[in-house]
């Protein structure tokens, strides 16, 4: 996986034994120490950023719908649906919950604008 051979290059792994004798993998990087927990949400903020960067990239083909982009189209071009059951559950086909938790993220932040039209939704960057 891409993602996570860039976080093993740009930092050094070492087991960390916190004071409840749990031991906690830190990565290393610029002298700072960042616990899996960090690590995991900051991989989260690149990825949602890097879906704005999509976003943002789309807008320019729908000038003519004021620049909201298809959330079906988002998530069919970045193929962001996956499975979120155990394989001995229940679900009816992969969804977009991967997507729709990073778009959400971004919305958070005032980084995107979503809107609802019918059963369709939208997204556009947020210009301040």
């Amino acid at each position: 996986m891409a993602v996570h051979r860039t976080l093993r290059d740009k930092a050094a792994q070492r087991p960390v034994t916190s004071t409840f004798g749990v031991t906690i993998t830190q990565a290393v990087q610029g002298g700072n120490f960042m616990t899996r927990k960090d690590a995991i949400h900051k991989l989260l903020d690149d990825a949602a950023m890097e879906l704005l960067g999509f976003i943002k990239d789309c807008e320019s083909k729908f000038k003519d719908r004021d620049r909201w982009v298809p959330a079906a189209e988002i998530k069919d071009s970045l193929d962001l649906n996956f499975v979120a059951v155990p394989r001995s559950g229940k679900q009816y086909g992969p969804k977009g919950w991967v997507f729709a938790t990073l778009a959400r993220m971004l919305e958070d932040k005032s980084l995107v604008e979503y809107k609802k039209t019918g059963s369709r939704a939208f997204y556009r960057s947020a210009h301040k």
